[in-house]
């Protein structure tokens, strides 16, 4: 065999592996499915549309994992597998002129912002911001802080129960007027077992 006809058969064996390689394509959600955890995409700029799309997450189980829920209008990336666009997995959302990422993330860093504004910051010197723009529910069977936080908590949480102590009012009792500042004081002891030294 020549030279040249071995590199013709090389190149037509390459071409033959390339039908089975992925390709990228961005696409537009336009469905989602929360019980699969699958989406539909119209793929762009063509805007054909796609079948069934299977979602990667960076952690999953059987009833757990790391959920971040497709958007309508989302644009994310596609990857083919086989080469057939219409067997796909989205593996990655894209920031665009509507949906703008937030401003001053540093290297280093991890931001975790929900769309209402709360947000968990891991900072590039080591620190945790935790902001929300409504409550915080923590339910565990206990919490527990290290010795020095506990005993910061333990001085706000007995001076907020001796403040009240010291200044709560009785409605009944006395025809139904005002009792007066009680004349026992806070225990030494008033903080309950909610937290917990280590």
């Amino acid at each position: 065999m020549s030279l040249a006809r071995f590199k013709r058969e090389m190149q037509r064996d390459a071409a033959s592996m390339d039908q089975f390689q992925g390709v990228a394509r961005r696409g537009i959600v336009t469905n989602f499915d929360p019980i699969k955890f699958r989406a539909m995409v119209t793929y762009q700029p063509s805007g054909a549309p796609s079948g069934w799309l299977s979602i990667t997450s960076q952690w999953v189980g059987a009833g757990w994992g790391i959920l971040a829920p497709l958007q309508l209008n989302d644009q994310v990336l596609v990857l083919a597998e086989d080469g057939d666009s219409g067997n796909g997995v989205i593996v990655a959302r894209y920031y665009s002129e509507i949906d703008t990422p937030p401003q001053g993330v540093g290297a280093g860093e991890l931001w975790l912002i929900h769309q209402t504004g709360s947000k968990i910051n891991l900072k590039a010197d080591g620190s945790i911001n935790i902001t929300s723009t409504v409550a915080v529910n923590l339910v565990a069977p206990a919490v527990n802080l290290c010795a020095a936080l506990t005993d910061t908590l333990r001085g706000f949480c007995t001076s907020l129960f001796a403040s009240w102590v010291a200044g709560h009012v009785h409605s009944n009792g006395n025809g139904g007027g005002n009792t007066g500042v009680p004349t026992t004081t806070a225990p030494a002891g008033s903080v309950t077992t909610v937290t917990k030294g280590e």
